[in-house]
């Protein structure tokens, strides 16, 4: 699991909040209108951030381009909640969560001053997959204020890079009563957290780039059989198997296409060259007089 942050504007504020609480007709993430009906969690957040916003406002008034709404994402590993979707009744399964949920923004709201508004859990995002399986993007948004009424400060302001790492404890530490693992820490992997089209964009790219590199390759292979250069040929065999494994850690259809279709082909001896036998050779041209023969004068 992850938890991944935002911040956002009053101007914008209200906009996010009916998206999350799916206040508009179309939305272009929601896989299908019959899953919204799956989603618990408030239905008042536009309203109670406008009652927290305006005691803000009763108090000192927020400046125009003041963050004054945190947006944070709360994603769930989707085997781990299938497994408590079978194991649990629905009932169970939102009783369950929103008691972890509350528990993990309480901790952040102690910690760091949040003022946090409230929740709602997603389970109508998602896609389908290269077998046509579908694959729910379970995950929470969490809804925070900035500001600290008892100091009447705002406390993202004196927040570091390390504080949501903290944050992202806290959430793994809420969320083992349930099985659910903390995320590994993109210092340690590299990796920076991606929104959905632009990770679906990557994974396209990437599994586009080694498709290329595979097809390059096995040219190379074929030339190098039909030029019987050994070293070219196990060197190709190599690097054409290295493609296929990277292949398959990204798109496993491709993998299985590709794989089916070349993998006979290399596993093939490689042929031998071909040759006459002495028996079947043409005579050669002898001429009538050799320079051997020719008498002197």
């Amino acid at each position: 699991m992850s938890f991944n942050a935002k911040y956002w504007k009053h101007s914008k504020a209200l906009a996010l909040l009916g998206h999350s609480e799916r206040l508009f007709q179309k939305n272009k993430n929601v896989i299908s209108p019959e899953l919204s009906k799956l989603n618990f969690g408030s239905k008042n957040l536009s309203q109670s951030y406008l009652d927290i916003h305006q005691q803000r406002q009763d108090i000192k008034k927020a400046r125009v381009d003041a963050n004054t709404l945190i947006e944070g994402v709360l994603a769930f590993s989707n085997d781990r909640f299938v497994e408590l979707e079978q194991k649990l009744s629905e009932e169970e399964l939102r009783e369950q969560f929103n008691k972890q949920i509350i528990v993990f923004a309480k901790k952040v709201e102690k910690k760091y001053k949040l003022k946090f508004i409230s929740y709602v859990q997603h389970r109508d995002e998602g896609h389908t997959d290269e077998n046509g399986k579908l694959k729910i993007n379970h995950h929470a948004h969490l809804f925070f204020y900035n500001y600290d009424f008892e100091t009447k400060t705002s406390p993202l302001r004196t927040m570091k890079r390390k504080d949501w790492s903290v944050i992202q404890d806290l959430a793994g530490i809420s969320f083992r009563t349930l099985n659910f693992i903390r995320g590994k820490n993109k210092k340690k992997t590299g990796k920076e957290h991606l929104e959905k089209d632009d990770f679906i964009k990557q994974k396209h790219n990437a599994a586009s780039d080694i498709t290329s590199n595979i097809s390059n390759t096995f040219k190379k292979l074929v030339k190098s059989v039909f030029t019987l250069n050994k070293n070219d040929y196990k060197q190709g065999i190599k690097k054409f198997r290295y493609y296929l494994q990277e292949l398959k850690n990204i798109d496993e259809q491709a993998f299985e296409e590709v794989s089916s279709l070349t993998e006979k082909i290399i596993s093939k001896p490689k042929p031998k060259p071909k040759t006459r036998s002495v028996n079947n050779a043409k005579p050669q041209y002898k001429p009538k007089f050799q320079p051997s023969d020719r008498k002197a004068t």
